[in-house]
């Protein structure tokens, strides 16, 4: 499994537009991987935050990431 693919599965998980399959998926991943883990975290925490700090959630999603490198 890809860096890629957790990085969709992660987009639509919190779009809250996952499927059954995909959130098994996601889920193997997240528990298979501290980063993903970690990284989904954040990311959660984030997007569920009732102030959103940033209006422009779309260029910080893409700054993070290009942090870790994607």
């Amino acid at each position: 499994m890809t860096k890629s693919r957790f990085t969709e599965l992660l987009s639509i998980k919190l779009a809250n537009e996952i499927s059954t399959d995909e959130n098994q998926e996601f889920l193997r991943m997240v528990n298979e991987n501290e980063d993903y883990r970690r990284e989904y975290e954040i990311m959660n925490e984030y997007y569920n935050q009732k102030e959103k700090p940033d209006k422009n959630s779309a260029a910080l999603f893409q700054q993070i990431k290009n942090r870790i490198g994607h």
